[in-house]
C-alpha cells in the first residue's frame, strides 16, 4: 500500500482514520449565476471552525472534491488543515460539462491527460501541493462529448500516475455509463468511485452498481434530520447483507452553506461522527461503521505506487 498525496505532505494510509470522502471546504462555481450563490464556501475561518468541529467529535480526514474551474483553492485548504489539524485531501480533473474550463472544447484526449499529469507530477498552488484523487463527471441522464473526453482523460491519468477516481453522477444517473467508459479505458473497477448515486433513492441501482466491482458513494446523507436518514441506513444495511460493504462509501457532500453549522445551516460535518454515526451502528453495528469510514478509504486511496 502506498503514501497518500495531502495538502501537509504524504501520508501513511493508516493516519487517514475516519474519512469523509466527498466533501467541499472551499468551493466557488466559475459561473455568474446567482443560483450558485448558495454554492459558494469562500470562508476558510468558517471552514476551519467546520473542520476543527469535525476532528473534535472524531473525525480525522475530509477529502475535499473541488476540481479544476469550480473555485479550487489549494493554499487556503492547506491553511484550513493545519488550523484544524486534519488531513486535507483534494482532487484534479474535471467536473460535469457546465463547469469545465472553455479550453476543453478544443482539447484533445491526450492535451487533457497532460493537464491532470503536471498536476499529479509538479504540483499545484504557491505550494505545489499534489491531489489524491482524480475527478470527472457526466450530466443528467446523458454524458456530453466533451465530458467523455475527461472520462477518458481521468482513466488515462490514472493509468500513469496510480491515483484514484472518484466521479459527479449528476442526479446519480449514468452511472453504469461512466463505469462502463473507464473499464474501457483499462481502469480497474476497484479504482472507481460512483460518486450521488444515492440520489434517485433506488436499492435495487445500488445492488446493479456493485454487481460491476466499483464503488459506490452514498453522499446524501444529512438530507433527512427528521429520521437520521433512515432510508439510507437501511440501503447499506442491504447492501451489507448482500456482501457488498468493500464497495461502500459515505460522506455528504455539503458543499452549500445550508448544510454547513459554520455558515449557519445544518447538520454539519459533525454529524457524521455524532448522530449518523450512533444511528448507523445501531443498524449495521459500530465495527461496520469503522469498515466504511475508515478501512475503505485508506484501501482505495492507497492502493497506488506512491
Amino acid at each position: 500500500m502506498g503514501k497518500i498525496n495531502s495538502v501537509i505532505g504524504l501520508l501513511d494510509p493508516s493516519a487517514l482514520q475516519v474519512t469523509l470522502m466527498h466533501e467541499h471546504l472551499i468551493v466557488k462555481p466559475q459561473i455568474q449565476d446567482e443560483k450558485y450563490a448558495p454554492y459558494t464556501l469562500d470562508n476558510a475561518a468558517k471552514s476551519t471552525f467546520e473542520a476543527i468541529e469535525f476532528k473534535t467529535h472524531g473525525g480525522k480526514t475530509i477529502v475535499d472534491m473541488t476540481p479544476i474551474n469550480y473555485g479550487r483553492n489549494v493554499d487556503a485548504l492547506q491553511k484550513i488543515a493545519k488550523a484544524s489539524k486534519t488531513n486535507v485531501l483534494f482532487t484534479t480533473g474535471f467536473h460535469k460539462e457546465e463547469f469545465m474550463p472553455d479550453y476543453v472544447a478544443n482539447a484533445s484526449v491526450d492535451q487533457l491527460v497532460e493537464i491532470i499529469l503536471k498536476e499529479i507530477n509538479e504540483g499545484v498552488g504557491e505550494h505545489h501541493l499534489k491531489p489524491a484523487v482524480i475527478k470527472c463527471g457526466s450530466s443528467l441522464n446523458t454524458i456530453t462529448d466533451n465530458e467523455k473526453k475527461c472520462i477518458m482523460a481521468a482513466a488515462r491519468a490514472h493509468l500513469k500516475s496510480g491515483l484514484p477516481i472518484s466521479t459527479h453522477c449528476d442526479k446519480g444517473t449514468m452511472g453504469k455509463e461512466q463505469a462502463d467508459l473507464l473499464m474501457s479505458e483499462g481502469v480497474s473497477p476497484e479504482h472507481i468511485l460512483l460518486g450521488h448515486v444515492d440520489i434517485p433513492e433506488n436499492l435495487q441501482y445500488l445492488k446493479e452498481l456493485c454487481k460491476l466491482g466499483v464503488n459506490i458513494e452514498i453522499d446524501h446523507f444529512g438530507r433527512h434530520l427528521d429520521d437520521q436518514d433512515d432510508l439510507r441506513g437501511s440501503f447499506v444495511s442491504q447492501l451489507i447483507k448482500e456482501g457488498n460493504i468493500n464497495r461502500i462509501f459515505i460522506s455528504g457532500d455539503m458543499g452549500k452553506k445550508e448544510y454547513l453549522y459554520s455558515y449557519g445551516g445544518k447538520p454539519g460535518l459533525t454529524y457524521f461522527v455524532k448522530g449518523l454515526r450512533e444511528a448507523l451502528s445501531i443498524k449495521i453495528g459500530s465495527r461496520n461503521y469503522e469498515r466504511i469510514m475508515i478501512d475503505n478509504p485508506k484501501r482505495f486511496l492507497g492502493d497506488n505506487d506512491l
